[in-house]
């Protein structure tokens, strides 16, 4: 996370660009996995060690989570949702899921990636991981870089758990959709990586700083390669999402979009401002064949779509605590609920979708973290606790789940 340019005229206070950073990471903690209640009287040596921690999250907090209280914009997505408790009737399914072949999630505890085949495979021991995606079969994370919290240490691991490379980068990391290549921010550089650049770096704009975050990307694997082959959309603490393009294009994000929560070739889950309904700021999804919205709403965030590209995950727009209460699926056409989940008294503080098709999400009870996977209405399967809860207090969240 990198190249300060916040003080061309040379005549700002010195302190004006940290204060700038400092708000950017803050603004980024809205967007944390990790909130919750202490439960215990501490003494100084913990409350010293809390008060790093804390100082840690609030300022690597990956992007796409939980919501501040009475939030004024609200992203929306082509999805669906449906209430998910046993003791209530869903709504009747608009879709029939193909067949899908049940896989093990996979996520990170303890130092452990857990596979996808049920393998387990030992990572170093360290600082937790603030994110983490698949690249190629190989795992990238984040952590937060120990001399300079507010930038990230971006490591590569290969499938038996030996790190391959390490680098300083921004926070957030953009896979492609088909895994090939993935995008990242290095000292002011939008780099991707791809087997077809031979696994190096490849630079395909630069000019950005600390409040830049790359957060979806879109094309094949030519990626940095090839002209015309990937696009990466990169959400400003400071302004308008844009998008940038391996032939060396850069144009707004559609719908001048504040923020994009993902991407794929065909759809985009955004931000934007409808001036006509001031002062209520929505978003929704971008049909990107049609050039023009699909749909929007201002009832909720909407997050990240499904691998298959019917569903997306969602929240409330607005919650008045801890953090969001409820989680969703909405349907991508129609815009209705396909799942749903609350749990009474738990937050909700991070989520991402399993290959299967499934909602995998972390929930906090004020005592104990849960991991659990929501599957559609029409899939058939039931809510699932993946492991036996974990008793912990707010900063101790034991997982980081992986992004597909």
């Amino acid at each position: 996370m990198n190249t300060d340019h916040q003080n061309p005229s040379g005549d700002r206070p010195e302190s004006a660009g940290t204060d700038r950073a400092w708000e950017s990471a803050m603004s980024r903690d809205f967007d944390a996995r990790v909130r919750g209640l202490t439960e215990a009287p501490l003494s100084l040596d913990e409350v010293k060690g809390k008060a790093v921690r804390i100082r840690r999250n609030r300022r690597i907090a990956a992007a796409g989570g939980a919501l501040a209280v009475a939030a004024a914009v609200t992203p929306i997505a082509l999805v669906a949702t449906s209430n998910g408790d046993a003791d209530t009737d869903p709504p009747v399914a608009t879709n029939t899921a193909e067949d899908t072949t049940a896989t093990e999630p996979d996520y990170i505890v303890d130092n452990t990636w857990h596979q996808g085949d049920g393998d387990d495979v030992a990572l170093p021991d360290g600082d937790y991981y603030s994110a983490a995606t698949i690249w190629d079969g190989q795992l990238v994370v984040q952590r937060p870089q120990e001399q300079d919290v507010s930038n990230s240490v971006t490591e590569i691991f290969d499938a038996d758990g030996d790190l391959v490379d390490s680098f300083s980068s921004n926070q957030g990391v953009a896979v492609g959709e088909d895994g090939t290549f993935f995008a990242y921010i290095s000292d002011g550089v939008l780099t991707t990586r791809s087997e077809a650049t031979g696994g190096g770096g490849v630079p395909i704009a630069d000019g950005f700083d600390i409040n830049h975050m790359p957060v979806a990307a879109t094309g094949d694997a030519a990626c940095g390669a090839a002209s015309d082959a990937c696009t990466v959309y990169v959400n400003d603490g400071d302004g308008p999402a844009r998008v940038y393009g391996s032939d060396g294009s850069d144009e707004a994000a559609p719908e001048g979009a504040l923020k994009v929560s993902d991407a794929t070739g065909s759809s985009v889950s955004l931000t934007i401002e409808f001036h006509e309904r001031v002062p209520e700021s929505c978003g929704g999804v971008y049909d990107v064949a049609r050039g023009e919205m699909a749909f929007d709403q201002c009832d909720y965030q909407a997050q990240q779509i499904s691998p298959d590209g019917r569903y997306v995950a969602a929240v409330p727009s607005y919650t008045d605590g801890f953090g969001a209460t409820t989680i969703y699926i909405l349907d991508a056409e129609s815009g209705e609920p396909a799942g749903q989940w609350a749990g009474e008294g738990a937050s909700i503080t991070s989520w991402e979708w399993t290959t299967d098709g499934r909602l995998m999400f972390v929930a906090y009870d004020g005592a104990n973290w849960h991991l659990k996977v929501l599957p559609t209405y029409d899939d058939g399967r039931g809510l699932d606790d993946v492991l036996d809860p974990v008793r912990g207090s707010d900063l101790d969240n034991p997982y980081t789940l992986i992004q597909h």
